[in-house]
């Protein structure tokens, strides 16, 4: 007879501050209009790595980040940057089960902490059947584009990245963040 016993996986404790420290390691600073960066991840950085390595780098005019959920620790980062002046204006589109009375949100509070904290900022958000990772940063020093798998939370996987200064690129997933509030208005 065999005996096994099945042992519930601890959630993974994501330290931001160390995966930027991480990110540093591969590059040197923001990408030329001529350049993009590739990663491919084994969980060791997320999305919010390269929204806080930007900020260190640039005055960030607006933030625009598409995600199926955000997390508390990354909306609390984001607020921190919006509240120290790296970050003007953020705009939002959230996955409808983010904003959904699901068992995670229960749990751990996304949306209500979320929603509470757009308010207070009069940050834009729009709830949309999305499930695309996509992060804009209008700055000082140009139009940064991020396409990924990672959401916006600290659950880390492999991932992978595709990051580009383009103000092409920009202005087409800004209309498309336009296109979705428009609809949920």
């Amino acid at each position: 007879m065999t005996a096994t016993t099945k042992i519930k996986q601890k959630r993974k404790m994501y330290n931001i501050i160390g995966a930027v420290k991480e990110l540093e390691m591969y590059i040197t600073g923001l990408p030329d209009k001529d350049y993009v960066y590739k990663f491919v991840t084994d969980g060791g950085f997320s999305s919010i790595s390269f929204v806080k390595y930007i900020a260190d780098r640039c005055h960030i005019k607006d933030f625009y980040a598409s995600s199926f959920r955000i997390g508390k620790k990354e909306l609390l980062l984001i607020n921190s940057l919006y509240n120290s002046g790296s970050i003007e204006q953020c705009h939002f589109a959230v996955g409808t089960l983010m904003a959904s009375k699901d068992k995670s949100d229960r749990k751990y509070g996304y949306y209500e902490c979320f929603k509470a904290l757009c308010e207070r900022n009069k940050w834009e958000y729009t709830v949309v059947n999305n499930h695309s990772k996509i992060l804009l940063f209008d700055t000082d020093a140009g139009k940064f584009v991020i396409e990924t798998s990672s959401n916006l939370n600290e659950n880390p996987k492999i991932e992978q990245f595709s990051v580009e200064q383009s103000e092409n690129l920009f202005m087409f997933y800004k209309n498309v963040f336009e296109s979705w509030k428009a609809e949920n208005e």
